[in-house]
């Protein structure tokens, strides 16, 4: 589906685009940036990723935080079926309450039901403002009860990322990136909000996070600062993979989701396996989804 690879029309008014599936998302992205739109599905892979990718993976990513995964933001679908004939699903409009949501079927199906066309995809404004906090702790608890106490405080980030010690070495070997020696665990945290509170509401954030005494916390709201760390970020798997003893060594890719409130457990119970058994492994992800990737 590479050559389907066209944005056919996005309407800024009425909140939607429509896109075909080889459409990469950076590339989408980067047309919306244009309007100060984005479309918010955000995987890690986004520069490879194709809107029908991401759609037949419900793929979520690091802004799903605040906005969800890609189901959210599927409003219809051109579909040829498994027999060759061609329906759509959905439509343009926001609301739609009229007989069964045939779009939901196809999304996460992995191209088992049919074959994606053309998509009619959410848009939304782009945040006015937007902050960054590094925090680096000593324990994976503390990582999993900032990010517990935050959320609880009534605020949702933008962004909400953790990396493990394995993973911050990884990145400093392959991509230059400079963390504190001493820490454990590193919490990248975004929040959105409007240039004249962003300010208080970064501080407001930051206050919660300084109770479980971090190693170092910083906040910076510098662009070229902020995208070094999010691409560094997008890369863990790459940097991790140009790190092995040997390219021959064994890696196994994991990916499982728990209740937000119980990642404290389940972070430790990850590491504490990880220990006993003896084999190396690497904790990041999506935090504030309660999405590990190990």
């Amino acid at each position: 589906m590479a050559k389907f690879n066209r944005i056919l029309s996005i309407s800024p008014a009425d909140r939607y685009a429509v896109v075909e599936p080889g459409v990469r998302l950076d590339d989408l992205n980067e047309k919306l940036a244009e309007i100060n739109f984005i479309y918010p599905p955000d995987p890690a892979s986004s520069m490879a990723a194709t809107v029908g990718g991401s759609i037949s993976t419900n793929a979520g990513g690091l802004r799903a935080s605040m906005y969800g995964t890609t189901k959210e933001w599927v409003l219809g679908l051109e579909v040829v079926l498994p027999n060759g004939n061609m329906m759509t699903t959905g439509g343009r409009v926001l609301k739609r309450s009229a007989g069964y949501d045939l779009t939901a079927l196809f999304i996460g199906a992995e191209g088992t039901l049919g074959v994606i066309t053309k998509a009619f995809v959410k848009i939304w404004p782009k945040p006015e403002a937007t902050g960054r906090i590094l925090a680096y702790y000593d324990t994976i608890e503390k990582v999993g009860l900032a990010i517990k106490n935050v959320k609880s405080a009534g605020i949702t980030p933008l962004i909400a990322e953790f990396l493990d010690k394995i993973t911050m070495d990884s990145l400093r070997k392959a991509k230059g990136m400079s963390f504190p020696e001493t820490a454990s665990y590193m919490l990248i945290l975004d929040v959105a909000s409007t240039n004249l509170s962003i300010s208080a509401d970064l501080e407001r954030t930051a206050k919660i996070l300084r109770e479980l005494e971090p190693i170092d916390l910083s906040i910076t709201r510098d662009p070229d600062e902020m995208a070094r760390i999010y691409e560094a970020r997008k890369g863990a798997y790459s940097s991790l993979l140009k790190v092995r003893k040997s390219s021959s060594q064994r890696v196994i890719i994991g990916d499982v989701v728990v209740l937000a409130s119980e990642l404290p457990a389940a972070l430790k119970l990850v590491a504490g396996k990880a220990d006993e058994l003896g084999i190396m492994v690497a904790l990041f992800g999506h935090i504030s989804d309660g999405n590990i990737h190990a």
